[in-house]
């Protein structure tokens, strides 16, 4: 299976046959509208952490869940505390600020216009992978001021992402990726109509070795 992003999969049905299936994340921009406290007592986004360095990472996981549990985090949280759910793949592109600004070409910059672009820069890339995972998954989008070198290596001894560097999350419902056509929303679900380091944290860390999700938790590191 081919992932873009637009992520398409190509799925080999047989020896002598292939159907290629085209399926776009789309990004919504919840995840990445998160805050922290600004200098001047006020909030400020965290996206814009990403164009105040040269590179920034799109990190994209596939977390292998054993069944189709319920989207919402909590559920999703009591299914793998009953499970054994899986990191099992982990890809790592990145960007050069230089890339985005040339894009954006001096406008207003929103969050969901730095959101588009970041994904206009990795469509034209072309496939994001030729090999998505079988079985039921969650993927999650994870970007960081980190470098990929510093987060890619054994799946078993991934660490978690530096709390500095972390600038957006936002994952799928459970899917079985060979049954979509189209687009898979990626977004991040929240209650409290905002959300913070902590929130995103949380969405990065889930399903990482060792982490246990509680309430409240920074899950980064200092």
């Amino acid at each position: 299976m081919n992932l873009l992003f637009a992520i398409s999969f190509v799925l080999v049905l047989g020896c002598d046959s292939t159907e290629r299936n085209d399926v776009r994340l789309l990004i919504q921009p919840t995840g990445f509208s998160c805050v922290e406290p600004s200098p001047d007592g006020g909030t400020q986004a965290l996206a814009e952490r990403a164009l105040l360095t040269r590179t920034f990472s799109v990190v994209v996981d596939y977390i292998a869940l054993g069944g189709i549990p319920s989207c919402r985090p909590t559920r999703l949280v009591e299914w793998c505390n009953g499970r054994s759910c899986e990191l099992v793949r982990r890809q790592c592109q990145e960007v050069a600020v230089t890339e985005v600004q040339e894009r954006l070409d001096g406008g207003l910059v929103t969050i969901e216009r730095l959101n588009t672009v970041v994904q206009d820069v990795l469509h034209d890339r072309g496939p994001f992978t030729d090999d998505a995972p079988d079985g039921p998954v969650m993927i999650r989008m994870t970007v960081t001021t980190e470098r990929c070198a510093a987060l890619e290596g054994d799946l078993a001894t991934l660490r978690l992402f530096a709390c500095s560097g972390l600038v957006g999350c936002a994952y799928s419902c459970p899917v079985q990726i060979d049954a979509v056509q189209g687009d898979l929303d990626l977004d991040y679900d929240t209650l409290a109509g905002v959300c913070g380091v902590g929130d995103v944290s949380a969405c990065s860390a889930f399903a990482l070795p060792g982490v246990t999700l509680m309430k409240g938790a920074t899950l980064c590191m200092p």
